[in-house]
């Protein structure tokens, strides 16, 4: 198989832009390495690429799961492996593109549960499980996932409970097998798009009000009345703030403003992720064609492989 190309960047910085373009460029397809993207009929929160987009490129990874499942960073992983089995099949470049580093890291290397990032949406869930049906249930779902971990941690200590749950659901591994942070498995080279601070959160601001103009609102109130309100999808910036409305907690103004502000949170917790990754940064103030041809050329010093 060829070598990795991962493209990261935080929310609105311009990933897709780029990696439709290069994809065009070096005849290959994207796999989507964001958390949200894989569910279906979450559109316009998610900023997914459009069907036109998707028939000028193959896009792998997006809408591949019912809006009311779990999906975790072990799922990704495996459903990116069998996606690489089809480019090493072709022999094309496997393009890989999101937001969540995470994703990326998990794919890469065996994880290590001291230094993994929590999954938001992940934890959120448990938490709400917690207080929906108590410590005792939470415990006898970790004796189910890590019987040896359940033995060790009591019942009360939910922390170390919900903790030890999450894990399994993020990574597919026990807590009890230990640390294991070992080489890349793949060859790979990662590139983070960025952009000044507060450049980057004028356009996190302008692409909410995009996204409301063209019928955020709808969208997420459509999947709210349709869904289990303990949805994990429910829980992503875009959803979560909107239904604080519908409910009558706040404001839609309020609601929008609400959005635009875990946004912008969640870029810096982004940019705070990528800065421990092995990754060349780029300036997403450069044209496209001038980011291309520092990705080729990085691309090419590294692997001697011209794409």
């Amino acid at each position: 198989m060829k070598p990795i190309l991962g493209i990261l960047g935080p929310t609105a910085v311009g990933k897709s832009k780029l990696a439709l373009n290069l994809a065009q460029q070096i005849n290959t397809e994207i796999i989507s390495a964001d958390s949200m993207q894989i569910y279906k009929k979450f559109d316009i929160g998610t900023a997914k690429a459009s069907l036109q987009e998707r028939t000028l490129v193959k896009h792998h990874l997006i809408d591949i799961a019912e809006p009311y499942e779990n999906f975790s960073s072990y799922f990704f992983k495996i459903e990116t492996e069998k996606v690489l089995k089809e480019f090493e099949e072709k022999d094309k470049v496997p393009l890989i593109v999101g937001g969540t580093g995470f994703f990326f890291n998990n794919l890469l290397f065996e994880f290590d549960f001291e230094e993994g990032q929590n999954q938001q949406e992940i934890r959120q869930k448990l938490q709400e499980d917690l207080t929906e049906h108590g410590k005792e249930y939470m415990h006898n779902m970790l004796e189910k996932l890590d019987p040896e971990s359940a033995k060790i941690i009591h019942l009360n200590d939910t922390k170390k409970v919900l903790r030890a749950i999450e894990i399994f659901l993020t990574t597919g591994r026990a807590k009890s097998s230990g640390t294991n942070l070992s080489k890349a498995k793949y060859p790979y080279i990662l590139f983070v798009l960025n952009k000044p601070r507060e450049i980057l959160y004028k356009d996190i601001n302008k692409r909410v009000d995009i996204m409301i103009a063209d019928g955020l609102e709808e969208e997420v109130r459509e999947l709210y009345e349709t869904l289990p309100k303990n949805s994990q999808s429910l829980a992503g910036i875009g959803y979560k703030e909107l239904i604080k409305y519908f409910n009558g907690e706040i404001s839609k103004d309020q609601a929008i403003e609400l959005i635009k502000q875990h946004s912008r949170n969640y870029a810096k917790r982004q940019i705070t992720f990528y800065k421990k990754m092995d990754a060349i940064w780029l300036d997403a103030q450069k044209s496209t064609d001038e980011l291309i041809f520092e990705i080729k050329q990085a691309y090419f010093e590294k692997f001697s492989i011209k794409i």
